[in-house]
Parts: structure tokens; C-alpha cells; sequence
């Protein structure tokens, strides 16, 4: 299960970007990750682990990041595929312009 502290270290860690498994807490570090949504933008860390665990029945994974400039935090429920077509065909669904490569660490611009 998702905790504040796993949160908090995700962001601590990770500032450029993580993604984790809502379930076990634990990073996910394999596959192709499309957002369902649209860079949700939350301000202080109580409204993003709030978010997180009224979602986490629902969704399986979190991506997250802290943009450095204005420290404020982002993030997106994601769905974690292992094949790129995949992630295209997710990425035209949702109306993402990009997935990023777990295996690789790089956004993927579609």
C-alpha cells in the first residue's frame, strides 16, 4: 500500500520523475507508461497523497515529478504497458502526446 513517507521519497528521490505501483508502493522500473490524464497540478503534498489514496481502488500505478523551477508537484495516473504499439495505441485513446520508456527513462514524443 501507498504511504505519505513513500510519496515524499518518491519526490525527494526521484525530481525528475518516478512512477509507482499503488498496491505494493514499490517503483516501477519496466515497461511503457501512458497518462490517463493531463498533468494534474497539486500544490503541497497532503492534496497529492490525498489524490493518490482515493484513487488507488480505482488505478494501479502514479507518475509524478516536481517541476524544480516553481517546486510545485505533478501528476498523472498512468497504465503500464510492455510493448510500444501499445503504448501508441494508448497514447491516441487518451490523447497523450508522449509515453515514457521505463526501460530507457525517456519520453517518447508521439
Amino acid at each position: 500500500m501507498i504511504t505519505k513517507e513513500k510519496i515524499n521519497q518518491a519526490l525527494e528521490t526521484y525530481k525528475d520523475g518516478f512512477t509507482l505501483d499503488l498496491k505494493t508502493g514499490e517503483f516501477i522500473e519496466n515497461g511503457f507508461a501512458v497518462a490517463l490524464t493531463h498533468n494534474i497540478n497539486l500544490k503541497d503534498l497532503e492534496t497529492l497523497y490525498k489524490t493518490v489514496v482515493t484513487n488507488q481502488h480505482v488505478l494501479k500505478c502514479v507518475g509524478g515529478w516536481t517541476d524544480q523551477k516553481d517546486h510545485i508537484h505533478y501528476l498523472d495516473f498512468v497504465l503500464i504497458v510492455n510493448n510500444e504499439q501499445d503504448a501508441l495505441k494508448l497514447c491516441e485513446i487518451f490523447r497523450q502526446i508522449a509515453y515514457f520508456d521505463l526501460n530507457n527513462l525517456k519520453e517518447v514524443r508521439v
